[in-house]
């Protein structure tokens, strides 16, 4: 039964980890209740070509047929990222692009993303597939229907919106955790997880349990982290 309780205290935690890692790709990293607890642009002085705080946005446009194709943006993404990245990327460095659901249907039904896919040998089955949380390879950029969590909010990419990162790039992030509020963790290096049973002290009829993470992922080079629109 401990065993039982800490496997679902476990996952918790993990969920916990999930909305601090997607809040550092997107820049600010929130609390459950929605306040800040780090704004990444903030503490790194970074600001967008329009002077913000805040992450380059590109518009993909997806619902004007008669606006640039799709990679050409994509294109423009990745040309940016690089530049930004003021550093020598590694040789298997790509480019990942979390997407909302609207953006990313929009997206795979744009004709110049069908295109792309028409003389493969597989053509049938990729243009008839369904690609709902699935991932796709287009421009040089994987791009990914975002899960997140059941209710489409508390851990979510806005429907009309994609966040891109660099992938496979480890010098661009770091996560570090704090040691748990425990005397005998003081002055000690932090674990990603801590756990403890305290036996019910009058007739030790029961035990609590407390589980805890402190986690604090970064994105070190916010000018990567960059946001694309399905339309202005």
């Amino acid at each position: 039964m401990v065993n039982k309780r800490l496997r679902k205290c476990a996952n918790r935690l993990d969920y916990t980890l999930e909305h601090h890692r997607l809040g550092a790709l997107k820049g600010i990293i929130r609390d459950a209740d929605g306040s800040v607890l780090t704004d990444i642009y903030s503490a790194f002085g970074f600001l967008n070509s329009l002077g913000i705080a805040g992450p380059e946005v590109f518009n993909f446009d997806l619902d004007n047929p008669a606006s640039a194709d799709v990679r050409v943006t994509a294109q423009n993404v990745v040309r940016y990222m690089k530049r930004h990245a003021r550093t020598i990327l590694p040789a298997a460095a790509y480019v990942w692009a979390f997407c909302g659901d609207n953006f990313f249907d929009k997206l795979i039904s744009k004709p110049d993303v069908k295109d792309a896919f028409r003389a493969t040998q597989n053509a049938e089955a990729v243009l008839g597939g369904n690609y709902a949380f699935g991932v796709f390879e287009f421009a040089g950029i994987f791009w990914e229907n975002y899960e997140g969590s059941d209710d489409n909010a508390t851990i979510a990419i806005g429907a009309d919106e994609c966040r891109f990162f660099w992938a496979n790039a480890p010098e661009l992030y770091s996560e570090s955790y704090a040691p748990a509020d425990y005397i005998e963790t003081v002055n000690t290096m932090g674990l990603p997880r801590y756990a403890k049973i305290a036996v019910d002290p009058k007739f030790q009829k029961f035990v609590e349990l407390e589980a805890q993470t402190n986690p604090l992922p970064l994105c070190l080079k916010p000018a990567t982290l960059c946001k694309g629109v399905a339309s202005l």
